[in-house]
């Protein structure tokens, strides 16, 4: 059993579909006080953040504690989750006809052991087609009324599922 110290979906899913039995929960951490030199150093500030916050509240004794933090990239501006739907939209139109890079971090702690740093690294580079806007700009009016909703999470209509 470990602590996913994280809200996200995603990351609890991915524990799920691997076998890893989990407790999830988590304790906010302000990343708008965060001043970055650049997206990795943001997403690292954003990880260390979180872990020291978590590992006050909870500690690493009970179950060791995972700790992580993704951004999405494009054109060199970060892409925070969008407030509303014409936040989305601008989100959609600055990864359109450009690569979009996703940059994670985790730093896990277990009891016996220091903790482990897996520096950022860039995962994905998508390229973001101009066309698909306008599929996409149909759901986004659902979904952006969703805690935690970004166009990062929305899947192209055109992709089949893996």
């Amino acid at each position: 059993m470990i602590r996913l110290a994280s809200s996200s979906i995603t990351r609890a899913e991915l524990l799920s579909a691997a076998g890893i039995p989990y407790l999830q929960e988590s304790v906010d951490f302000d990343e708008d006080s965060i001043l970055a030199s650049s997206p990795k150093n943001f997403v690292y500030q954003a990880t260390l953040g979180k872990y020291r916050v978590n590992l006050e509240k909870f500690g690493c004794t009970d179950y060791p504690l995972l700790v992580a933090d993704t951004v999405v990239t494009a054109q060199g501006k970060i892409l925070r989750k969008a407030k509303d739907e014409a936040d989305a939209r601008a989100i959609l139109a600055t990864q359109s006809g450009t690569e979009t890079d996703i940059i994670t971090c985790m730093i896990s702690c277990e009891t016996q052991s220091p903790p482990i740093e897996y520096i950022p690294s860039t995962a994905t580079i998508v390229r973001f087609p101009c066309e698909r806007i306008s599929s996409f700009s149909n759901t986004l009016a659902s979904l952006c009324g969703k805690k935690r909703t970004s166009p990062s999470h929305i899947r192209d209509p055109a992709t089949p599922l893996a």
